[in-house]
């Protein structure tokens, strides 16, 4: 299947205020979503998690979900999986989910892109782009390491991530990248409809 080219990383989605917004958001038309919680127990996670999933299929039932790094929750469901620093490796992921499950994988550097494109992850991640509000003071890579990411990945699907706004989409397409993924720009907004739909605006096909 093609990818949405718009990700919103739900981070601590067990938070029922966060849960709210993200429900809030697939309404407003986001339709590509990551549930993400390093900090919550395997308990909770799985309950957060099958609760959201309900959720968002009630809303939308096309809608895409994710499972970041709870890969036994990911395997149980059959659902489309995401690891990074805080997941099983690539390798790892596949010999659970199998070799052809939709696998995506976040990284930062040379070296885990390698990884990554090696063991043909089904898209990456790539961060920090550009400074963000999570992380001030730590500059992004910018958008000339973006372009070689993407030129080294070939085919394989890109996503920005990092101060990624509807006014910087431009510019990391222009480069290669074939979507983004979002945190706070979306569920930190004054009006989530209204950046969901710049975003829509910018990000073709949505």
């Amino acid at each position: 299947m093609n990818l949405p080219r718009l990700l919103l990383i739900a981070d601590k989605f067990t938070d029922e205020q966060v849960a709210f917004k993200v429900r809030n958001a697939v309404k407003d038309g986001v339709c590509w979503v990551q549930l993400r919680d390093h900090m919550a127990s395997s308990d909770n996670f799985d309950v957060g998690a099958n609760k959201m999933m309900r959720d968002l299929i009630a809303i939308d039932r096309n809608v895409l979900i994710t499972i970041n790094s709870r890969i036994t929750f990911a395997a149980e469901n059959k659902m489309h999986f995401h690891t990074g620093l805080h997941g099983p490796s690539l390798f790892e992921a596949k010999l659970v989910l199998g070799s052809h499950a939709p696998i995506g994988v976040s990284v930062h550097n040379g070296k885990e892109l390698a990884v990554a494109v090696n063991n043909r992850a089904r898209y990456v991640i790539f961060s920090p782009i550009f400074e963000t509000s999570t992380h001030p003071g730590v500059p992004g890579v910018g958008l000339e390491v973006l372009r070689k990411v993407c030129f080294h990945t070939g085919k394989m699907p890109v996503l920005a991530m990092g101060g990624i706004t509807p006014e910087k989409v431009t510019s990391c397409l222009s480069v290669g990248a074939y979507g983004v993924a979002v945190n706070s720009s979306i569920l930190e907004a004054a009006s989530m409809f209204g950046v969901i739909q710049e975003f829509k605006k910018v990000l073709p096909g949505l």
